[in-house]
């Protein structure tokens, strides 16, 4: 799989990486957070932990004053608290594996990973869909065991995806990239089991896992961090070179300031839109991301995994800016509680960055050895002029 070394192409990845590396749970579970609107609780005389810290919004905001909303709701991060775990002071928890592992494929715990797999020839679960015109089939990964429409936070969902990561419905871009590894996985065993048919199930499926985990972290450090992190630093630090080897000495568990912050950041590069572009790479239909969140109901029909593929390979996404596409900064999960007009994902995630306590700037760079900043020009050690500049501009 080849991708282009530019900026503007990262769609495919950015997302799917994020969801593999940070995934901090909250104070109430997928089902509650369905039933519980912490802006509903902010009267009683008691708030409940995880609504204290709902987002208050201006009564001149251009688009919810439009409803008479005046807050937002927002739950609170779970701590080793939670878990009756005696680390001190509370620490905010990562649910996921924190390695580059393919662990959004296979889950992050024996009990995901069971129940993810056939236990023949290595296989992964699966469901196998023909097509709309009957001219072929199609492999996707298995569907959750439900009684009713609802698919995470949406009420009305036909398909609903089950994966290694809880998250694999939350956008038809992540839908589809579980669901490519799912294919790409049970292709390689295949291929695997032809060569080796001695091997047993258990052999199949570790080699196989192996062989996915070392294409992602392939995929990550020689196409994905040079377009990111620029190929000077990545060179500069080793990140592609065989200077970088695994250490068992390093302690590789996610950072509160990365996983809150720093990966946050690449909030800004989800575009909009979602372009399904056909074999004569002419644009077939448009969609807005967060008509389809919790929703990958377009994925199975004609050829649309093709041609979302197609679209996600081909447009450029948004360059670096000091913003969020307006839908997921107005209109994200719109139907999360029929009284909203949708959340607004840069305040949940400044939001996040106060739930969890995070240091300011200069501290962190005092923690990090460097010296503390003074004035914006006192920034320019790090900070490139152009951002510094927007931010200086912004402030005054």
């Amino acid at each position: 799989m080849k991708f282009a070394k530019d900026k503007s192409r990262s769609n495919l990845i950015d997302k799917n990486l994020q969801h593999q590396l940070r995934c901090t749970n909250t104070s109430v579970s997928v089902d509650l957070q369905k039933l519980t609107n912490c802006c509903a609780v902010q009267n009683v005389s008691k708030i409940p932990n995880q609504c204290q810290y709902v987002i208050e919004i201006p009564i001149n905001d251009p688009i919810y004053s439009n409803n008479n909303k005046t807050c937002m709701s927002f739950n609170r991060a779970v701590t080793s608290a939670n878990f009756s775990c005696p680390l001190m002071p509370a620490t905010f928890m990562v649910e996921v594996s924190q390695y580059i592992d393919g662990s959004q494929i296979y889950g992050s715990s024996d009990t995901i990973a069971t129940g993810l797999r056939t236990f023949i020839n290595g296989k992964l679960r699966s469901d196998i869909v023909k097509g709309n015109q009957n001219t072929g089939v199609e492999e996707f990964c298995p569907q959750v065991n439900r009684t009713t429409l609802e698919c995470d936070s949406s009420t009305n969902s036909r398909v609903c995806f089950q994966a290694g990561d809880i998250r694999i419905n939350q956008n038809l871009g992540n839908a589809l990239l579980h669901n490519l590894f799912l294919r790409f996985h049970n292709h390689l065993a295949s291929k695997l089991f032809y060569l080796n048919q001695f091997w047993t199930d258990e052999i199949l499926y570790q080699e196989t896992r192996k062989i996915i985990g070392a294409v992602i972290q392939h995929i990550t450090y020689d196409h994905y961090l040079p377009i990111i992190l620029g190929e000077t630093y990545t060179e500069y630090y080793g990140l592609f070179t065989p200077r970088t080897m695994y250490s068992d000495r390093i302690n590789p568990s996610t950072s509160l300031e990365f996983a809150a912050s720093s990966f946050r950041i690449l909030h800004n590069q989800i575009p909009a839109q979602l372009n399904f572009i056909d074999k004569m790479y002419k644009i077939a239909f448009q969609v807005n991301l967060t008509d389809w969140m919790d929703r990958p109901d377009l994925l199975p029909m004609g050829k649309n995994v093709e041609w979302l593929i197609r679209g996600l390979v081909e447009t450029t996404g948004r360059e670096y800016q000091a913003s969020y596409n307006q839908l997921i900064s107005n209109f994200l999960f719109l139907y999360n509680f029929p009284d909203i007009t949708g959340q607004d994902l840069l305040s949940i995630d400044i939001q996040r960055g106060r739930d969890v306590g995070l240091p300011v700037y200069n501290q962190v760079r005092s923690i990090c050895g460097i010296s503390l900043a003074n004035s914006f020009d006192d920034l320019l050690d790090l900070i490139p002029f152009k951002v510094n500049f927007t931010t200086h501009v912004i402030e005054k």
